[in-house]
């Protein structure tokens, strides 16, 4: 992170200011991206305030230090997002790897405590087992008789009852005996006992320690895919950017073509010079946008996670009305998606170009293309598409 702060906030940055004359020599100086990007929004408000454009508007300092200051910023940028990606993916990679240590870690604890905890249960209960068969072993032979005896005299007192409830209570006498015999019999055999009952509670104790086990498990697992996902879907803060701006500033490079045909020329640069940039622009443009639409294995991305199956699968947004015959062309723009409507924008800025390069036709700022491109931009890509993903 301390690598993105020095990128944003360090002043490192050659930033050049023009002058209105070409003449003068420009003057340069070092400061940070944020004051860059501040510049950038007094110079925008200082061109709107112009009462009117002139064949030299496009030369003076405005319009120069904002196009002159492009490269330099938004390669700042673009290594500050590369930085904050890969701080992201490194913190991930060592969460996902603090969360694998600690689920062996509290597998390993929970299996030692619960044979700990079993151990030490089935070890006092056989004592407390044991030491009650030996009391009741250990009983004198008169205390057995004297016991006998007394349930004689009660089985002997119930016959006096009434026949009605007679067999009842023969029955619960008849009981008190077995129980009796079964106390004297089975502390005798204590040691039978005593493995069963452990038995019984070490199988207790297992089924416990799976259930926690699980649900470490389930949870250490969940916690390494949302860390997965995450590292998947870093790139894309990076691509979705790239994707829309690559492709509008080269929608925007067209446009200074546009002037420059019409005699509005920007101080030093040439069709020649612009063309390249255009072509250059556009494709870096297409390969964000298929990284964040579809993925890319060469870059290690996968599609973008949020975008639903219906925009993936070309479903028009709402608005479209189908069946409904378009009043302007401005209708079937709001029935594309954003493939249609990007493919549109890259195929008619070619078709311009290559006209230009290949038949000498230029294309002038009144060409209503350009004004139906600057649309489908600003409304149908911007605000109805990639507003939502930012």
């Amino acid at each position: 992170m301390e690598a993105v702060r020095n990128y944003m906030y360090k002043s490192a940055v050659n930033f050049v200011t023009y002058n209105d004359d070409p003449a003068k020599n420009s003057t340069t100086e070092s400061v940070s991206v944020q004051h860059g990007i501040m510049q950038y929004s007094v110079l925008v408000t200082a061109l709107l305030k112009k009462d009117s454009i002139t064949n030299r508007t496009n030369s003076e300092r405005e319009i120069r230090t904002i196009i002159g200051n492009t490269r330099v910023l938004t390669a700042d940028l673009s290594a500050a997002l590369q930085n904050l990606i890969e701080y992201i993916k490194s913190a991930d990679d060592k969460s996902i790897k603090i969360t694998t240590y600690s689920l062996i870690g509290g597998c390993l604890f929970i299996f030692f405590i619960y044979v700990i905890a079993c151990y030490v249960i089935v070890k006092d209960i056989s004592h407390d087992k044991l030491a009650i068969y030996r009391a009741i072993a250990s009983l004198p032979k008169y205390v057995v008789s004297h016991v006998a005896d007394s349930f004689k005299v009660l089985k002997k007192e119930g016959s006096d009852h009434s026949k009605s409830n007679s067999t009842t209570h023969d029955d619960e006498l008849n009981k008190q005996e077995e129980n009796m015999l079964k106390i004297f019999s089975t502390s005798s055999e204590s040691d039978g006992g005593a493995t069963s009952d452990s038995i019984t509670i070490v199988v207790c104790m297992l089924f416990l320690a799976l259930c926690n086990l699980c649900s470490v498990i389930i949870l250490g697992l969940f916690l390494i895919r949302c860390g997965e996902e995450l590292n998947l879907s870093a790139p894309q803060i990076d691509y979705m950017m790239a994707a829309y701006s690559y492709d509008f500033a080269s929608l925007l490079v067209v446009n200074m073509l546009a002037c420059e045909f019409d005699g509005y020329p920007v101080y030093g640069y040439t069709a020649k010079s612009l063309i390249p940039i255009v072509n250059e622009w556009q494709d870096k443009g297409i390969i964000n946008y298929k990284a964040v639409r579809y993925g890319n294995s060469s870059m290690n991305t996968e599609a973008f996670s949020i975008l639903t199956a219906e925009e993936l699968a070309g479903v028009a947004p709402e608005g479209c009305v189908y069946g409904q015959t378009p009043a302007v062309t401005h209708d079937v723009y709001r029935c594309w998606n954003p493939d249609l409507l990007t493919t549109y924008v890259q195929t008619e800025v070619k078709s311009m170009v290559f006209k230009y390069q290949n038949e000498g036709i230029a294309f002038y700022t009144n060409d209503t293309r350009l004004t139906h491109l600057w649309h489908v931009h600003i409304i149908h890509l911007y605000e109805m598409y990639y507003n939502d993903l930012f």
